[in-house]
């Protein structure tokens, strides 16, 4: 079984018996690396950690690991240090963090009441 490694390790997917050489031969990006695996991964909780599948790290909306992108209403923002969370107006908002194919993505329901 062969895994589509992305940028960081991110697994993209996998294929069961194809051909290497050909499959090379379409290789572009996001996939970066084509490696053997031993079973399906499972995406939304493992990644490729160089040389075997492992587990992605779970963290709280307090504590994100640094640096990743957080998402709140359409908006991007890149963290490189915790940030505080404050809004124009009181209410429930969803918070997407990304942190890299190490760490789970997250959704998290933050109720701002200033």
């Amino acid at each position: 079984m062969k895994g589509l490694i992305g940028t960081g390790g991110r697994i993209l997917g996998y294929l069961q018996n194809v051909d290497e050489k050909l499959l090379r031969n379409y290789l572009q990006p996001p996939v970066v690396e084509i490696v053997d695996i031993d079973r399906v991964p499972d995406t939304d909780s493992e990644y490729w950690d160089g040389g075997r599948l492992a587990g992605r790290k779970d963290y709280q909306l307090n504590s994100l690991p640094l640096p990743c992108t957080v998402y709140i209403e359409g908006h991007e923002y890149r963290c490189h240090e915790q940030p505080e969370f404050v809004f124009d107006a009181p209410g429930t908002y969803q918070i997407f963090v990304d942190a890299g194919p190490q760490y789970l993505e997250k959704v998290f329901e933050y109720d701002y009441q200033p």
